[in-house]
């Protein structure tokens, strides 16, 4: 932030919450027709880095004593996120194994305000996707 909040105690430079200054993400993905039935294969992969930030404002107070009380912001952990699938497909139709948070990170992702939460990511999920188009 470039300006003081009125009476909200944020100084000039406070990181926004819930905005890390990096992240970033990476995908490899490949299709490849196969010679029965018109099948085609395909196969997925995506790994995303989400950086440390804060879940409120780190803010400042005075409080009834006259003293100065700053509040962390409660920080969040940078994490990384790995997510694959396979799958098959013919024409309109397509069936898919897929895992997200392959390697099972337990990390908090949200702290709520003024009592502290945590939110914690969804823990490793593996299941089949079928779909139509039509």
């Amino acid at each position: 932030l470039k300006n003081t909040m009125p009476n909200g105690g944020v100084m000039p430079g406070t990181p926004v919450p819930n905005s890390p200054r990096f992240t970033a993400s990476s995908t490899l993905a490949y299709v490849q027709p196969l010679p029965w039935y018109k099948l085609r294969a395909d196969f997925s992969t995506t790994y995303a880095y989400v950086g440390p930030q804060l879940s409120i404002f780190q803010s400042s107070s005075t409080n009834s004593l006259g003293q100065v009380e700053t509040g962390n912001g409660y920080p969040i952990s940078g994490y990384g996120l790995l997510k694959a699938s396979v799958g098959l497909g013919r024409g309109s139709l397509h069936v898919q194994l897929f895992g997200e948070n392959l390697l099972d990170k337990r990390v908090v992702i949200a702290i709520s305000a003024p009592i502290p939460q945590d939110t914690v990511l969804t823990p490793r999920v593996a299941g089949i996707l079928m779909s139509y188009d039509f």
